[in-house]
């Protein structure tokens, strides 16, 4: 669930059935058409979504992997939308480091290890959204 939008477009998906790509797209607004692409092609890799080409326009739907993840995906949309963070939630790190200060890591060296790929610079920024939502403290 590395991606941004991974976990909206499966809740999405579990709750609205196979949608078509323009669908997705008006349903998801703030998701912009390259992102929600590649983030649909990586849930087709990753096996959580299928793409099934029928009446000349493809949709795309769940797999048995996929359905497993849509009670967590839409209870996590659910309370990000109940406690007003949905523009800290659509960024890309701020999320993640989250998950890292949750599972016990308490010091920058330890998020920056438990967050892969991340940079110096987007740790910082993300724990100052972080701080500024009232999610961490220093």
């Amino acid at each position: 669930m590395h991606r941004r939008w991974s976990v909206p477009l499966i809740a999405t998906l579990g709750r609205d059935g196979p949608s078509r790509f323009t669908e997705l797209n008006r349903r998801l607004p703030r998701a912009s058409r390259d992102t929600l692409a590649e983030t649909l092609q990586h849930l087709v890799v990753e096996g959580a979504v299928e793409r099934v080409e029928s009446d000349a326009q493809a949709r795309y739907r769940l797999t048995a992997r996929g359905e497993r993840l849509v009670d967590a995906c839409q209870g996590a949309v659910d309370a990000v939308a109940a406690a007003r963070l949905v523009s800290l939630a659509l960024k890309k790190w701020p999320m993640l480091v989250l998950v890292g200060v949750g599972r016990g890591a308490a010091r920058y060296g330890e998020l920056a290890a438990m967050v892969s790929g991340i940079s110096p610079r987007a740790l910082s920024g993300a724990l100052l959204d972080l701080r500024e939502a009232g999610l961490v403290e220093r």
